[in-house]
């Protein structure tokens, strides 16, 4: 058992140490230690706030993106709003295409697509909603997509063509 040994571990560096030494610290103590090495002098802070206040009021002035348009159709106190957020936060941490596209299908399919259709006069909105139920319908598809999207085309096409 050579590689069992008596001497003590080798000393951690000062700021692993300190790290080390926060594991249990009092949030509220740690924060009201801390918070005045954030401190700005006043007229930093108020430049600050002032360019922040530039920003968002040109932003209002444009008036509502599609990027709006879309997270006010798919806000967070609906099922499908809910769904995307989790598909979106799950989809950056997961490492492989495979794995992905069978976390895409399986809640594709779970959600009402066809309840947010025509709600939003955003043609982004309307699209991406067509093509949530689209993916979800050729995903959980007997058919083979192609021929789903064949005899969808032509549905389509029908009133058109009369």
């Amino acid at each position: 058992m050579d590689w069992i040994s008596a001497d003590p571990w080798p000393p951690r560096e000062p700021l692993r140490e300190a790290v080390s030494a926060q594991y249990l610290a009092d949030e509220t103590a740690s924060v009201t230690r801390l918070l005045p090495l954030a401190a700005q002098p006043r007229g930093v802070s108020l430049a600050v706030e002032n360019r922040a206040a530039d920003w968002i009021g040109r932003l209002r002035r444009r008036g509502q993106s599609s990027f709006d348009a879309l997270l006010l159709e798919y806000d967070l106190s609906s099922e499908e709003g809910v769904l995307l957020m989790g598909l979106a936060e799950a989809l950056l941490r997961i490492p492989d295409a495979a794995t992905a596209e069978k976390l895409i299908a399986d809640k594709l399919a779970g959600a009402d697509w066809t309840a947010h259709l025509g709600h939003s006069g955003s043609l982004l909105v309307n699209a991406s909603t067509w093509a949530l139920m689209l993916g979800a319908r050729m995903l959980h598809s007997p058919q083979q997509p192609a021929a789903l999207l064949t005899r969808l085309v032509e549905r389509a096409s029908e009133p058109v063509i009369r």
